[in-house]
């Protein structure tokens, strides 16, 4: 992709003193995530995110696997008490990065990010890798994969785990209420130009592409639709298990969710339930989690709900110039106003559900 540095970020339509000085003492980083545009960040700032679990790669290991975390939480609250040391003991070579404001700012910026870490995950053992998203992170990890080629023939499984791939329904009423929304919020609008622009086309053919969800995923909904990738296998965890109930942050402790990621990362082409037909149900944690450290997500929590403070727009500030022309149809923010009470209480609705019956289920948060 062709990139160009800028000297200062683009704040197209930005609200003054957006941001919140009650949300920022509960944060880690400033509330500065500005939508970024075409800038570029340093490359001493792209390497210092990225993080291995071994400095050196043991060069038996199966493969190099990069994770990359979504909104509100860093590398090591969302995986250092599921997947770093559970893939570690597996085998593999487990890198992560560190995306930007806690993952709070500006997607297309997270995607340089990632393509960067990819490079330097790619380099460590010198064979194809694979990348793990959550959330958020999916998204990010695909637009650095969409746009830059290079990275894109390093990668050769992409797996999302309750990916907000097509964008969030419950984004909408949120961005009413406050009549104005961060960069992140419109871009996880389902109609949004970044949603148009990442899915305009598929991941590479050389990459076996597997979206792992939960039906009843409280922060990702409609999840059939919201983490939909095209040509890939699309995987609801209840389709081994239906009694099993994760939720947003418990599939990250889901065992049947992890399995799958497994069979993605240990054979060609992407997760198949089939060869997981002996699953067994009744394990809800997967293997090696302590649930005494789920508490670790909590701060987290606080960084999410920052994303409200973040500097807001009236409308979804542009993307960079070398993405606009995979927008299909932009979107008209007037479009917000049109059927949002029922979306809202649909969205209602379903995260009442999922709350409902994330207190139910052992793995279900």
């Amino acid at each position: 992709m062709a990139l160009a540095t800028l000297a200062s970020p683009a704040h197209a339509q930005e609200v003054p003193n957006g941001s919140s000085p009650l949300l920022g003492s509960s944060t880690v980083h400033d509330l500065d995530a500005h939508a970024m545009g075409d800038y570029v960040p340093p490359q001493a700032e792209l390497d210092a995110a990225f993080g291995c679990s071994n400095p050196v790669a043991d060069p038996a290991a199966k493969k190099t696997v990069l994770l990359v975390h979504g909104v509100g939480a860093n590398a090591q609250q969302t995986f250092a008490w599921n997947y770093i040391p559970q893939l570690d003991a597996e085998g593999f070579d487990v890198c992560w990065v560190n995306l930007p404001h806690n993952g709070r700012g500006d997607l297309t910026q997270a995607g340089l990010y990632v393509a960067n870490a990819v490079k330097l995950a790619h380099s460590r053992v010198g064979r194809n890798i694979g990348v793990v998203g959550h959330s958020a992170g999916p998204p990010a990890a695909m637009w650095g994969l969409r746009y830059d080629a290079e990275a894109a023939t390093l990668v050769d499984d992409f797996v999302s785990v309750a990916g907000a791939i097509r964008g969030t329904t419950l984004v909408e009423p949120l961005c009413l209420a406050l009549g104005n929304c961060p960069a992140i919020a419109w871009q996880m609008h389902p109609q949004s130009n970044f949603v148009q622009a990442l899915n305009a086309e598929p991941l590479a053919e050389t990459i076996d592409v597997t979206s792992v969800y939960s039906l009843t995923d409280y922060g990702i909904q409609p999840a059939t639709q919201a983490s939909y990738i095209a040509g890939a296998a699309n995987i609801p965890t209840q389709r081994l298990c239906p009694t099993q109930i994760p939720g947003h942050i418990g599939i990250l402790a889901n065992n049947t969710a992890y399995q799958l990621v497994l069979d993605a990362l240990n054979h060609d082409g992407p997760a198949d339930p089939a060869r997981l037909k002996g699953l067994a149900c009744s394990q809800h944690i997967s293997p090696g989690i302590d649930p005494r450290a789920l508490p670790v997500a909590i701060p987290a929590i606080g960084e999410y709900v920052a994303a409200l403070g973040e500097p807001r727009y009236l409308s979804e500030p542009a993307l960079p110039s070398y993405a606009r022309a995979d927008v299909a149809a932009p979107l008209d923010p007037t479009q917000m106003r049109s059927g949002s009470s029922q979306r809202l209480a649909e969205g209602s609705a379903t995260y009442s559900s999922g709350v409902i019956g994330s207190a139910a289920g052992s793995s279900s948060l």
